[in-house]
């Protein structure tokens, strides 16, 4: 696993929290399954400029499922990677 993918998931991760109130970390299959969607959209950015991340379902909030959908930038992977 590439930290990069890590880092890039952890983003996604505080955006869903910034959202929803839900620590997608503190789930380990959830996470799992955030780092392997923000692997593929690493891979998209490499020749695109967004990448939509869409995971249906990905945990159960209060008021019933959550779906993480967000787009990634490149612009997004660059900041993570300045200085690297």
């Amino acid at each position: 696993m590439d930290d990069i993918d890590v880092r890039l998931a952890r983003l996604l991760a505080q955006r869903f929290f910034a959202r929803t109130g839900v620590d997608l970390t503190l789930d380990e299959t959830a996470f799992a399954l955030v780092v392997r969607t923000a692997r593929q959209a690493r891979a998209r950015l490499e020749t695109s400029a967004l990448a939509s991340v869409s995971l249906p379902f990905i945990v159960a909030g209060e008021k019933g499922p959550l779906h993480l959908d967000d787009i990634l930038s490149r612009d997004d992977l660059d900041a993570l990677t300045a200085g690297t």
